[in-house]
């Protein structure tokens, strides 16, 4: 049974209009600030070698050639440069759990999963089938986290990969191009516009949740769309 548990809860939540999404033709640069994200809807590229290239921190990366889950995000504080042969549209999400690991060409990097914690991945960036990309469960050489695509270069997979530790998950740049996923895990608070992105008829509004352990610095921890008024009343609830 949840109890709500006798917490004094000091709330800021601030309001502010919802961003619309964006379009950016290439060639052009999308700086995404800190405590942000953008979550990509719509990737066009030229089908030819190296149209689907481009640079995320100076890094040479690629797009995939197909979007097969729906969806993409990058979390900031990052750049990301297109060439002339790129357009994508995207929406801005402030203040969210999404994280972001860029791993350079040849190297290997990890994410740790504790025992108990989910963590559900976007679709990655600049990654072929490689053994690097791997689940490594305790006491286990490991499954891969991808499987193989057939018949055609890049990765293929039934659905999103999703991951419940412990665990330590395992990604490889490849011998030319950095490799960038992006993942958050399910405990968090994070809500996805639905569709990758909405308009934004008026009044609609982000409402952003903060949390303090000394009442001067604030943490972002949540945002969340509404039409809701500028005046609506709004509580948090702590469950247990």
């Amino acid at each position: 049974m949840n109890k709500l548990l006798p917490i004094l809860c000091v709330g800021f939540f601030t309001l502010s209009p919802k961003l619309p999404a964006e379009t950016v033709f290439g060639p052009g640069v999308v700086n995404i600030a800190t405590n942000e994200a953008i979550l990509i809807n719509l990737v066009r590229t030229i089908v030819a070698p190296g149209g689907n290239d481009c640079y995320i921190d100076g890094l040479l990366t690629s797009f995939p050639l197909s979007m097969a889950w729906g969806g993409m995000a990058i979390a900031g504080p990052r750049q990301l440069v297109l060439s002339n042969r790129i357009w994508v549209t995207f929406q801005r999400l402030q203040g969210s759990s999404v994280k972001t690991l860029l791993v350079k060409s040849g190297e290997t990097d990890g994410i740790n999963v504790p025992a108990g914690k989910t963590i559900q991945f976007f679709e990655p960036m600049g990654m072929t089938y490689s053994a690097g990309h791997m689940v490594r469960p305790p006491n286990s050489a490991g499954y891969p986290l991808f499987g193989e695509s057939q018949g055609r270069a890049g990765i293929e997979t039934v659905g999103s990969p999703t991951v419940t530790g412990p665990a330590e998950i395992g990604i490889a740049g490849s011998s030319t191009h950095a490799a960038l996923i992006s993942y958050y895990f399910t405990d968090e608070v994070l809500q996805l516009p639905p569709g990758g992105f909405t308009a934004a008829p008026a009044p609609a509004l982000e409402i952003n949740i903060e949390k303090s352990f000394d009442l001067t610095n604030w943490v972002p921890t949540g945002a969340f769309n509404t039409s809701a008024e500028a005046g609506a009343f709004y509580r948090l609830r702590i469950l247990k």
